[in-house]
Order: C-alpha cells, then structure tokens, then sequence
C-alpha cells in the first residue's frame, strides 16, 4: 500500500510539473500570438500605406500628363505669336517703303507705323511674360520629379519594412512550430 502511495505521488509530482510547464508554454503561446496579431496589424497598415502612395503617384502622373499637355498649347502659341512678329515686322518693312514712294502720305504713315510699333512692344511684352510663365512651369515640373523621387524612395522603404517583417514572422514560426510539436508528441504520448 505504501509502494502504491510512493508512485501515486511521484505521478502526481510528474503530472504537476506537465500542468506548470503546459502553463508557461500556453503563455509563451499567447505572447506569440500577440505579437503575430501586432505584426499583422503593422502589416496591414504598411500595405494600406503603400496603397495610398500608389494612388498618389497616379495622381501625381496625371498633373504631370496635364501639364506637359499644357506647355505644348503653350509652345503652339509662341510659335503663332512669333509667326504673327514675323508677319508685323514684314508689314513694317512694307510700311517704310511706302512711305519712300509715297512722300505727300508721309505723317499718315508715320503715325500708321508708331501704332505697329507700340504694338510690336505689347507683343515683346506678351512674349516676356510667356517666357516668365515657362520658367514658372519649368519650377514646377523640377519640383514634381523631385516629390516623385521622394514617392519612389519611401515606396522602397515600405517594400523593405514589409521583407523584414516577413522575416521576422519566419523566424517565429520557426521558433514555434517545433515547440508546438514537442508538446503534442508528449500530449500524445501520455494518452
């Protein structure tokens, strides 16, 4: 009867020391779980981050597709208004020789020819500010390449945060799966 009692308490010694260390697997279990859960969220934030950067970007190319639509109107109506300074100044040419042929109309011309010149000034004028706007836009296009190159480098550090904790989530299954394992052959080898 003693003998009986000696084994019923070391099996429940033995059986004791199973439920402490199921215990503490089973918590270091949760604590592994939870960090899994806090590395998915991050996961799903980081993916939803680069998501919007993606919607960013297409919108960023769309203004860039605009103002590159933009600059050619623009550049068509330099070209036109330089066609038109050509056409003027040939006008102006034509305009003097008149007025060495036609000496009695000499004030009229003078006064013809000061208003195509007042006008060729407005249009050097118009000409200036358009260069000014060019150059504006020129700015602008420099500053888009630049928030683009941005874009792209913070695109490159999402993908390299999201190798990482891919990396990371290996590395703890890695770490689990053999524990878990251990602890079912023991389970089932005391069945």
């Amino acid at each position: 009867m003693v003998k009986k009692s000696n084994k019923r308490d070391q099996y429940t010694v033995v059986l004791e020391d199973i439920r402490s260390q199921n215990k503490v697997f089973g918590e270091g279990l949760s604590a592994v779980r939870d960090q899994l859960i806090k590395v998915d969220k991050k996961l799903d934030s980081h993916t939803e981050m680069f998501g919007d950067l993606m919607v960013d970007m297409e919108t960023v190319k769309g203004d860039v597709k605009t103002l590159k639509s933009d600059m050619k109107v623009v550049k068509g109506d330099i070209k036109i208004m330089k066609g038109d300074i050509v056409v003027l100044k040939g006008d102006v040419t034509v305009l003097k020789q008149d007025v060495t042929v036609l000496k009695q109309d000499v004030g009229v011309l003078k006064q013809d020819v000061g208003v195509l010149k007042q006008d060729v000034t407005v249009l050097k004028q118009d000409v200036g500010i358009l260069k000014q706007d060019m150059t504006v836009v020129k700015g602008d296009i420099v500053v888009l390449k630049d928030d683009m190159k941005v874009v792209k480098e913070d695109i490159v550090t999402l993908k390299d945060d999201m190798i990482v904790v891919k990396s990371d989530l290996q590395i703890i299954k890695t770490d689990v799966e053999p524990r878990v394992a251990h602890l079912e052959a023991r389970t089932a080898s005391r069945s």
